[in-house]
């Protein structure tokens, strides 16, 4: 049986290996040099004894799938600012003209919704120009 520890990620330096006769699962700890049977990820505290999560981890190493996602729309609705950088140039010169109008921004200003013209091209893009 495979538990939900055994989906995360091994820590920094881990690595997984089987024996070659009994195909039996080990550790290898690269940071210490030394190999166990015990899976890291299974253990009640981290290597500093930091507090364990709901997976029985420690929190240090608490990185499923499902948290990732869940982080990262956090982050995307985190960062919607009011508001548009409108960048106006020619297909022509399309990659220079953009580029010195997005680095006259703040870095702050560019985490704002994109809207780019094109000059001699009036329409909304809604996926494709209209």
């Amino acid at each position: 049986r495979h538990s939900m520890a055994d989906q995360l990620p091994l820590p920094f330096g881990w690595e997984m290996r089987f024996t070659e006769q009994k195909n039996l699962r080990y550790f290898v700890d690269h940071n210490s040099r030394t190999t166990t049977f015990q899976d890291p990820r299974k253990s009640q505290k981290g290597k500093e004894g930091g507090p364990v999560e709901h997976h029985g981890v420690s929190i240090q190493y608490e990185r499923s799938f499902k948290w990732k996602v869940e982080y990262f729309r956090k982050l995307c609705s985190s960062n919607i600012f009011s508001g548009h950088i409108k960048i106006s140039c020619s297909r022509d010169n399309i990659l220079e003209e953009s580029f010195q109008q997005v680095m006259r921004y703040k870095p702050e200003d560019l985490h704002r919704e994109l809207c780019i013209e094109f000059q001699g091209e009036e329409g909304i893009d809604y996926g494709g120009v209209a």
